[in-house]
Order: C-alpha cells, then sequence, then structure tokens
C-alpha cells in the first residue's frame, strides 16, 4: 500500500499560533518532558540527555538530563556536544541549497561536471545515466547510490579522505556505485551524501567544514557547534553507550558532510527554526534560504511515491493534519532525533549518549503531538 502524501507547504501555509496560545504549549510540552524522564527505566542505559523545544516566536527551552558517562562523568549542560549523526545531513543540505542560491551550485545539473572524474568513474555508473546524478537526487536520496553509511574510525588512526571513501580504500564493499537509475527510485544514501564534499570543495576551492559553518553554523547561531575533533572539543563531548548501557570505545566519525557534526540542543533547535517556513519561523531566527527555495526543501521529491517521503535532507511525515520535516540520527553509542511542525511552529530536538534513546523518545514524541494537537484544535475553536 502506498503512503499517504504528505501535504505540501505551497498549498498548506503555516499558520502560527496565537501568543498565549504559543505559552500553554511550551508549558505543556515542558511539563510533558519533566514528567515523562522522572524514572524512566531506560535512563540507567541512557545516562544523558538534552531536550530542545521551541514554539512560534518564544524563546527556545533546553531541558537536561543526567551526566556525560555513566560512571564519573559531569552533568550534561548548556555547552555539552553531542553526535548529531545524520542529522548533519540537514545542516549540509541547507548549506549546499545557500550556494544554490548564490550561483554556485544547480539543483538539476549532472554533479559529473563539476567533480573530479575519478569519483564518478564510468566503472561505477556501468549501465546507468550518470548525467542523471544531480544534487537534488542526492539531497533526496533518489540518485540510486549504494553506501547506507561509513564506519567509525579506531581512535589514532589517520581519518580517511572523502575520497578514499568513495573509492573503497578502506572498506572495499563501499565503494561509491550506481545500483538503479538515477531518478528511479528511493533509497537511503550516506554515500551520496559523502559526496557532497569534495562537490563543496571542488566548485567553492575551499574546505566544505569551513563553507558549512560560513553558510549555515554562524548565521543560525549555532555557536557551540563545529565539524572539528581537537582537545577542547573532545573534552565537551559526551561519552556514548551501547544498548546495554556499557560504555562505547570513543572513535571518529570520517563522512563529514553525512554524520560529522558535534552540536548542542540549543544549537540544533536554532537551526530546525531557521528551517520553519514562514510566519512560525521565530522571532530574531534567520532566514537561511529564500521562500521559494525553503518550500522546495519541503517538498515531497520522491518520483514514484514509494519509500519513505522525502524533500530535499528532510524525511516528510504528518501528524493529526500537522506536517512534519524531521530527520534521526543514531552510531554506535549514540541517538538523536529533531523534527518541526509547520502548523503551529512547535520544533522538539531530542539528544542523547545512549543508543538506546528511542527506547525513551518513541513515547515521548506521541505525547508531544498529541500535546500540539490538542492545543491547535482548542485555539481552532476559540476564533470560530
Amino acid at each position: 500500500m502506498a503512503p499517504l502524501p504528505v501535504p505540501d507547504v505551497r498549498a498548506a501555509p503555516p499558520a502560527a499560533l496565537p501568543p498565549a496560545t504559543q505559552g500553554t504549549l511550551l508549558d505543556e510540552v515542558a511539563s510533558i518532558v519533566a514528567t515523562h524522564l522522572e524514572g524512566h527505566p531506560e535512563r540507567t542505559r541512557i545516562p544523558g540527555l538534552s531536550i530542545g523545544i521551541g514554539v512560534g516566536s518564544l524563546p527556545a527551552r533546553i531541558v537536561h538530563a543526567g551526566r556525560t558517562r555513566r560512571e564519573g562523568g559531569e552533568p550534561v549542560g548548556d555547552h555539552t556536544l553531542f553526535r548529531a549523526c545524520s542529522m548533519t545531513k540537514t545542516v549540509t543540505t541547507v548549506a549546499c541549497l545557500r550556494l544554490v542560491q548564490r550561483g554556485w551550485l544547480s539543483l538539476d545539473a549532472p554533479l559529473a561536471d563539476m567533480l573530479p572524474p575519478d569519483l564518478l568513474p564510468a566503472s561505477c555508473t556501468e549501465g546507468f545515466d550518470r548525467a542523471g546524478i544531480t544534487l537534488r537526487r542526492v539531497l533526496s536520496h533518489t540518485a540510486g547510490f549504494n553506501v547506507y553509511s561509513y564506519d567509525f574510525v579506531d581512535d589514532g588512526l589517520t581519518l580517511p579522505t572523502s575520497e578514499q571513501l568513495l573509492r573503497g580504500e578502506t572498506e572495499p564493499d563501499k565503494a561509491l556505485r550506481l545500483i538503479r537509475e538515477p531518478g528511479s527510485a528511493w533509497d537511503y544514501s550516506g554515500g551520496g551524501f559523502t559526496l557532497l564534499r569534495p562537490l563543496i570543495e571542488a566548485v567553492t576551492g575551499r574546505d566544505a567544514a569551513t563553507i558549512i559553518a560560513e553558510e549555515v553554523l554562524r548565521p543560525a547561531g549555532m555557536t557551540s557547534s563545529t565539524f572539528r575533533f581537537d582537545e577542547a572539543t573532545r573534552s565537551r563531548l559526551v561519552t556514548g553507550h551501547d544498548p546495554d548501557g556499557a560504555e562505547v570505545p570513543f572513535r571518529q566519525i570520517p563522512d563529514l558532510t553525512a554524520s560529522g557534526l558535534l552540536t548542542t540542543a540549543a544549537d540544533l533547535t536554532k537551526f530546525w527554526r531557521a528551517c520553519m517556513p514562514g510566519s512560525c519561523r521565530a522571532t530574531g531566527i534567520p532566514e537561511l534560504l529564500s521562500p521559494a527555495m525553503l518550500a522546495d526543501m519541503l517538498r515531497d521529491q520522491r518520483p514514484n511515491a514509494q519509500g519513505l517521503a522525502w524533500g530535499l535532507g528532510f524525511q516528510l511525515d504528518t501528524h493529526g493534519g500537522s506536517p512534519i520535516y524531521r530527520h534521526a540520527g543514531c552510531r554506535p553509542g549514540h541517538w538523536g532525533h529533531a523534527e518541526g511542525h509547520w502548523q503551529g511552529g512547535l520544533v522538539f530536538v531530542t539528544l542523547c549518549n545512549g543508543q538506546k534513546g528511542d527506547e525513551i523518545y518513541n513515547a515521548l514524541i506521541g505525547k508531544v503531538r498529541r500535546a500540539l494537537h490538542r492545543v491547535r484544535t482548542a485555539a481552532r475553536a476559540a476564533v470560530r
């Protein structure tokens, strides 16, 4: 059975909640979070969490719980860094779309024309139309690539370059190649997003981490977020914990543009709010993209309505008539999720240092979504 269609932001412009109602929703969601986390049985396996809540134009609230590591860690706080994991893809997406707006990139031109020829050789596209590999298709996971994700690298070892990853020099079974005709189907590919690092560097002549910081992190006010691993950064980074709650040894992430961001709940909440369409964007939160580009980003890009509904960089969903843009991130020892609701202007971000963070999140997000639905329904009834 085909999934239900996701409302198009262009046809369903966001409706901001009245100011008093925004406060009601923010208080209710914060209360839900505090009650849900208190004494939750999974907290023994998930030592620390940070949760960001943004509603309409009100200042965000950040809730911290637990410690940076199970044994001997510091309390989780405002400056605690978490791995964004695959949520990095949303930040990389917006950076690429800003480069499109500047004329550096095109959404629909063949990427092979912009990349070094050895990164998309004939051997990796044999039998398929390499001209069909476009930025739009990479961002929406419809380019036809293999490689779900790349592995961590043990501490102390030299990180492979993106080019080495893409050629399969470190993981031979993960050399990037086409496995279906570009544009024919949806299939999640972290390998495609890893290709964006050399793409950004090829068109700008500069380091991709620097470009993403200039295009997204600084304009969005994400002052604690970084792609850099140094001693200062590492001292603020949580320790991961496996599904049983045991510590996971520190390892580095090589695929920078797919999974490499280190961030805080406050910073990721700022970014998600900056991606909120129209009148629901909070006061003081910058407009990173033009309204037309933002609408394209939050439009279902699938060619045949099969698979998960996906825009450019973001998964799309609905709840109670409220369209949602969201993304999860999970790697060994770490888990996170963020979502924004067009109707009502709610942003909800969860970061934790336990691989089973979904055990806490799944029940919590249901309560949060139902609270939004109740408040929106009451607000509509009050104006009739």
